[in-house]
């Protein structure tokens, strides 16, 4: 099961690094600590974590995708 404790950590990171870069590194280094520690004390499989950030990256893709398409012509 994809793990939240690391998909919400990547949405942390992408958001911060969409308004601030240097600040961004700070937070991916965060969803990497979030990803290390939920293997390492054994809340999920590291698989869990990958997919998460996978998925969690494609939905903020799409919805930049979808939110820039559909913006109304003044």
């Amino acid at each position: 099961m994809p793990s939240m404790h690391v998909s919400m950590a990547v949405l942390l990171a992408l958001a911060v690094s969409a308004l601030h870069r240097r600040w961004g590194y700070l937070a991916w280094g965060y969803a990497l600590m979030i990803q290390i520690g939920s293997v390492h004390l054994a809340w999920h499989y590291a698989v869990d974590g990958y997919v998460s950030a996978l998925l969690t990256v494609i939905i903020w893709r799409s919805i930049g995708w979808l939110t820039q398409k559909s913006e109304i012509p003044r």
